[in-house]
């Protein structure tokens, strides 16, 4: 399994785990779609940037598009307070079982 297909298992594993994820937030102000929160939240470890939202809009700028878009199908971007307050209401309790895959499928290919 190279790099980009063990990416994709690991995203597929987040993916899964949010897909039965009941929506926290009140009202009908859902700008962003909830995957795009959890996916969002994921990608800020990639970036090693002090605010997410403004390293993807400068590559939105002077490339066309951003890696939150072609790496993560990220269709909308929260800003870095959107997504702490949204995923601040969700028990995280929910992405046990995507860290315990993604655990037992690091260790099975011994990356950890």
């Amino acid at each position: 399994m190279q790099g980009g297909e063990l990416f994709s298992v690991l995203l597929g594993y987040l993916e899964k785990a949010i897909e039965g994820c009941a929506e926290p937030r009140p009202g009908s102000n859902l700008h962003y779609e909830l995957r795009d929160f959890f996916l969002s939240a994921f990608a800020v470890f990639f970036s090693q940037s002090p605010s997410f939202l403004a390293h993807q809009a400068l590559m939105e700028k002077e490339k066309g598009t951003s890696n939150a878009r072609s790496v993560f199908a990220i269709r909308g971007i929260p800003t870095d307070n959107q997504i702490r307050g949204v995923l601040d209401l969700i028990d995280p309790t929910l992405l046990r079982l995507a860290f315990g895959l993604t655990v037992d499928l690091l260790k099975e290919k011994e990356v950890l």
